[in-house]
């Protein structure tokens, strides 16, 4: 079987979901080629990344596709060469009484130019809506051909749909074979949206629970040190000013907390200066991306997960992120809070804490209470490795995949 992956960054240091996919796929004897639409600026890759020598499956757009200048310069000789490959679709990508402004700036025909000729695979599944309008483009100009599969994350149904309006999706809804939202909470989304609900499966991302040794916290009774961890990018709806609030007034009861953030973003500097007014930099220390490795010795020494994701004033919201299930999988109390599917990994006192989005006195009491051990935290954590295992295996969740995939190409045959 013939797979092609459609992704924005690749590879991406927050989206390792997409590469254990990819690489379970591959095990499973599965062909799969990648096309993103640019790497990741950092420099933090997965070492699967070399293992699985995913550098020879990928296909980046041409490097000068997004300057003017060199689009109108080389477009002769790109087009008569692109003519010569595959004509039809070198022709149909210029049509902008259908496509508008991407024909008219060349846009589309830059786009199409590296993957000529025609492509033929058994699936095309796109990772984020505006992939999934990509590959349904792409489709339409005969550039590849399979059926479509469209997994829906976050971002691509909640910010996107306030930048470019709730229709966004219509013609997708129509042409695309099969929609994978990563949770019931998208799931409901896309319905009222007009999605047809018999084209819909939840599809959870995973982990291998296999690579994660379980030595679960259940006690800080005489502990020194109280290790809180944070892994995230430095974005609004992580909500790590949230976090960081509630850590510097736990700090005031607790001395013996070290709140450490991993991550990188936009907002660093903000929350750098927010550690400074809180006159905390001596407790809580964010210190950027690290690599696989140095993560999951993060974890292994971690006795609290915070999560505090909330709702960012352009509406982007979270999927369900993989590090919760990471820190649940080695034993460690996670918080987090009432935030897009979240609440279906994380029951309240049964696998973890839940509070409402920004409550910081929340945050702070949960964690206050943990250290004074008034929680059953062997029976949480045992009840949270359970529950990664049976719901959020990355292992089951490829097998799962494939059996789709086999069933969307029956239905071909």
């Amino acid at each position: 079987m013939r797979v092609a992956f459609l992704v924005g960054s690749f590879p991406k240091t927050s989206e390792t979901f997409i590469l254990d996919q990819i690489t379970g796929l591959l095990t499973r004897g599965i062909d799969v080629d990648l096309y993103a639409e640019r790497p990741d600026a950092n420099d933090q890759i997965h070492p699967d990344y070399f293992v699985y020598k995913l550098q020879n499956r990928v296909t980046y757009p041409l490097p000068g596709k997004n300057s003017k200048l060199y689009r109108l310069f080389h477009f002769p000789k790109m087009f008569f060469w692109g003519v010569r490959l595959n004509p039809l679709p070198v022709i149909k990508s210029l049509n902008f009484f259908k496509y508008g402004l991407k024909a008219l700036s060349l846009t589309l025909f830059y786009e199409i130019i590296p993957l000529l000729p025609q492509k033929k695979y058994d699936i095309i599944h796109s990772h984020f809506g505006q992939e999934g309008i990509k590959a349904q483009t792409l489709r339409d100009l005969g550039i590849f051909e399979g059926k479509l599969i469209t997994s829906f994350h976050g971002h691509d149904i909640s910010t996107h749909l306030k930048l470019h309006g709730e229709n966004i999706y219509n013609s997708l809804f129509t042409k695309c074979d099969l929609f994978l939202p990563i949770s019931d909470f998208w799931k409901k989304r896309l319905i009222a949206l007009g999605c047809k609900k018999h084209r819909i499966r939840i599809h959870h991302m995973g982990i291998d629970g296999n690579s994660f040794k379980f030595h679960p916290k259940i006690s800080f009774k005489n502990k020194k040190v109280i290790n809180v961890l944070s892994i995230a990018r430095l974005i609004e709806k992580k909500g790590l000013e949230f976090s960081i609030k509630a850590i510097a007034k736990t700090l005031k009861t607790f001395s013996n907390i070290k709140y450490t953030i991993i991550g990188d973003g936009l907002l660093r500097s903000n929350l750098q200066n927010l550690l400074k007014k809180l006159n905390v930099e001596d407790k809580i220390d964010i210190v950027g991306w690290k690599n696989r490795k140095e993560v999951i010795g993060a974890l292994e020494n971690t006795d609290i997960f915070l999560a505090p994701s909330v709702t960012a004033s352009n509406g982007d919201m979270e999927g369900i992120p993989v590090v919760l299930m990471e820190a649940m999988a080695i034993g460690i109390p996670v918080i987090s809070t009432m935030h897009s599917g979240i609440p279906e990994l994380i029951k309240n006192r049964e696998t973890g804490f839940i509070v409402p989005e920004r409550d910081i006195d929340a945050i702070s009491k949960i964690i206050e209470k943990m250290l004074i051990n008034k929680f059953d935290l062997s029976t949480i954590t045992k009840n949270a490795r359970t529950l990664v295992e049976k719901k959020f295996n990355v292992n089951k969740q490829v097998d799962e995949l494939v059996e789709l995939y086999k069933n969307l190409t029956k239905l071909k045959e």
